[in-house]
């Protein structure tokens, strides 16, 4: 009876440390793949890092863009308040500052009135 305990526990042992050695292969293989994937996520984490960078700086560019380019809108201090202003500027949101002068205006489409002297 002894001797078959010892034999059923050897057996069992070897058993064991197959699946031992098993899930430790298994997990070597599992940690590799993780580390591939993340390699894989931080490329393209980078990738979207950078992209995200000139989006951000293009945005600041259109709006440096549009910036120079407001319509007042009627009744604001220091416009007339009959002062027209082309639908197309007004549907686009262009707005032209005082600053940039009826030149700038033409550019970009906008109606100029004529002053009257």
């Amino acid at each position: 009876m002894t001797v078959t305990i010892r034999e059923e526990l050897g057996t069992v042992r070897r058993a064991f440390t197959t699946e031992v050695v098993a899930l430790r292969e298994e997990i070597g293989v599992l940690r590799r793949d993780i580390t591939t994937e993340v390699v894989v996520l931080r490329d393209e984490i980078g990738v979207l890092r950078r992209d995200l960078g000139k989006l951000h700086t293009e945005v600041v560019a259109h709006r440096g863009d549009l910036a120079g380019f407001q319509v007042p809108e009627p009744g604001r201090e220091g416009e007339e308040v009959g002062s027209e202003v082309s639908e197309e500027a007004r549907m686009a949101g262009v707005e032209v500052p005082k600053e940039v002068g009826m030149a700038g205006a033409e550019e970009v489409g906008v109606e100029v009135p004529e002053e009257v002297g």
